[in-house]
């Protein structure tokens, strides 16, 4: 199975500190872990953030961005995510 992340926002400081690329193995290396909370870090707190998930949810504002993630990782688990030729715009 493939799972697709189309984009998400995230803060300027993590940003800064490292490539997109980087950003992105380092993001499906947290999601494998399970922990909602520790994806949710990567999310910037604001009701302007918002997150396009693959299959056409769009989660307007950083509360429903953390309640998704707390209700799909309890739901399930996730294991071996892949980040796999990465593309990305800024």
């Amino acid at each position: 199975m493939r799972t697709i992340l189309i984009f998400f926002c995230t803060t300027a400081l993590a940003c800064a500190q490292q490539t997109p690329s980087e950003f992105m193995t380092a993001w499906v290396e947290e999601f494998n872990q399970n922990d909602p909370a520790a994806i949710i870090a990567y999310y910037d707190e604001s009701e302007d953030t918002d997150c396009l998930v693959s299959f056409g949810l769009w989660l307007k504002g950083f509360e429903q961005i953390k309640q998704m993630y707390h209700q799909d990782m309890t739901a399930c688990q996730f294991y071996d995510s892949k980040a796999e030729e990465m593309t990305h715009r800024l």
